[in-house]
């Protein structure tokens, strides 16, 4: 399947998604940022509030800081 959706933070575009990591008993987004990092975001129903498939766009709503850790 193709994993290819860009990621937004409430309005923010944060990065692509490049595959999915089930390797832990939660699964991850891992995320490619414009700036090259990778970041790690939990792939929860409760955090996704929007799939576009036809913008390839997931909205998600995760807590206050958990993308800088």
């Amino acid at each position: 399947a193709d994993l290819s959706y860009f990621v937004e933070i409430v309005g923010r575009v944060v990065g692509e998604i490049e595959s999915v990591d089930d390797s832990t008993m939660n699964l991850l987004f891992q995320v490619r940022t414009a700036d090259g990092d990778e970041v790690l975001v939990p792939a929860h129903e409760e955090l996704i509030r929007n799939i576009d498939t036809e913008e390839r766009r997931m909205e998600l709503e995760l807590p206050e800081g958990l993308l800088d850790l």
